[in-house]
């Protein structure tokens, strides 16, 4: 049982990963995690995800000029991925149609 040998290290992580977050949870219940262990971790983890996404905030906030740059940058050339793909899949698509 992956939970009963890893779930207060799971429930410390589910709190940087969407919708994990929530199950780490239930299934913390289900496996009978002692409360206060449970409290400890998931404490933990609120408390590292608020200082990380705070520090992110921050950094964004102070540099966004350079932010701006980026994302013009990777604007461009996500459409040009984007492109790429949608013409990849029409191609595939168009050589399957003759097979």
């Amino acid at each position: 049982m992956f939970f009963a040998r890893y779930g207060a290290v799971t429930v410390l992580f589910a709190r940087f990963v969407i919708g994990l977050r929530t199950w780490a949870s239930v299934m913390a219940g289900m496996s009978h995690m002692p409360f206060w262990t449970f409290q400890l971790f998931s404490a933990v983890g609120g408390v590292a995800w608020a200082i990380l996404i705070g520090t992110i905030g921050y950094t964004l906030g102070t540099n966004w000029g350079l932010v701006e740059r980026l994302i013009g940058y990777l604007g461009i050339g996500g459409l040009a991925v984007v492109a790429a793909v949608i013409a990849g899949a029409l191609l595939i698509r168009r050589s399957a149609a003759r097979t």
